[in-house]
């Protein structure tokens, strides 16, 4: 752990590997979603390119719907490979409450681009695709459907839902990731300028984003940095914020107690623009599982930003005090962070 509170990564070696000894995994513990490791399991190398680790597809067995499905020993070594690093603290659930630093990016140009295309042939194609459409080899083993950077559609953004996003906001999903709510890994371990990079290639799949250009982030936004209550009202915070969830249907989709439902128990129909089924919500009983982030500021883009299967409450809530209290209940629903 690094004095910031960072986890120091090991980045995988740039000539491919060499060795037969494998990456430490003292620390794996909430660094992916639970359908990535299992991909993992499943086809190693897919999802590391060049991994030398064997598939163990003795693990998994067809479903009902034609996928590859985990056996209880898979699902039970998953299980131990989450709790690796937890015995104390989860230091994920520590950085996903914190909303990462997005440094000014640098001047962007074909060199930038070029290392954006090798770090993306090498970190996002599997899933991605070559074409950035979302059909990479390793998306049919995936819960959730990899993004499709040809329409420009994302769910984590800072502006309304007619703007087209903001390079900052990619910036901030490469480095978080999505938790263990998605598969997507955080790269927060590569340094800033390789991310700017990736943000200039995954631009270019997009007509509506293409360009040679990288904005810097906007500073002093409306996004809360913090969001403490104040002495006193912390309960009457919290009892008018469980009142607008409950106003709002929140519950209808993300349970009662923000548990996340599947679509048979909500009797929903989900899905995104792009058609592709959203097989659960979102839960929010744990920082890790919040696919945005579990800042104040990142509640408060999914809340009353853009969006995409989930409404958008910016028009329906429009008091600062009504959204202090929503955001500061959807905060207070995440449990102990040694949780699941």
């Amino acid at each position: 752990m690094a004095p910031d509170g960072a986890i120091a990564e090991t980045a995988p070696p740039e000539a491919g590997w060499i060795s037969r000894v494998g990456p430490d995994l003292g620390l794996t513990g909430h660094r992916r979603s639970d359908d990535w490791h299992y991909a993992h399991l499943y086809a190693p190398a897919v999802l590391v390119r060049g991994s030398p680790m064997p598939a163990s597809r003795h693990l998994f067995r067809e479903g009902q719907d034609g996928r590859q499905a985990p056996t209880a020993e898979a699902i039970a070594l998953v299980a131990y490979l989450q709790s690796l690093g937890r015995d104390e603290i989860d230091p994920r659930a520590r950085l996903r409450r914190r909303e990462p630093e997005i440094p000014a990016p640098p001047p962007a140009g074909t060199d930038l681009l070029e290392r954006g295309d090798r770090l993306y042939g090498r970190h996002c194609a599997a899933c991605h695709g070559d074409a950035g459409d979302g059909r990479g080899e390793a998306a049919p083993l995936l819960l959730f459907p990899p993004r499709d950077f040809t329409t420009a559609h994302y769910r984590f953004r800072s502006g309304g839902s007619g703007e087209p996003v903001a390079d900052a906001d990619l910036y901030r999903t490469i480095t978080l990731g999505t938790g263990i709510g998605a598969a997507m890994p955080a790269f927060d371990w590569l340094p800033p300028r390789d991310r700017w990079a990736l943000v200039l290639r995954i631009k270019q799949f997009s007509g509506r984003l293409r360009g040679l250009d990288l904005r810097a982030p906007r500073h002093g936004g409306d996004t809360p940095a913090a969001d403490p209550a104040r002495n006193g009202d912390r309960d009457a915070l919290f009892r008018s914020g469980r009142r607008l969830w409950e106003r709002l249907g929140c519950d209808a989709c993300h349970g009662r107690g923000g548990e996340g439902m599947d679509r048979r128990e909500a009797d929903a129909s989900w899905a995104d623009l792009e058609g592709n089924p959203i097989p659960r919500s979102g839960r929010l009983t744990h920082p890790c599982a919040l696919r945005g982030g579990a800042s104040p500021a990142s509640i408060d883009r999914a809340l009353f930003g853009g969006g995409l299967a989930m409404p958008t409450y910016g028009e329906a809530v429009p008091d600062p005090e009504d959204r202090r209290a929503l955001r500061a209940y959807v905060l207070a629903l995440q449990d102990d962070p040694q949780g699941p």
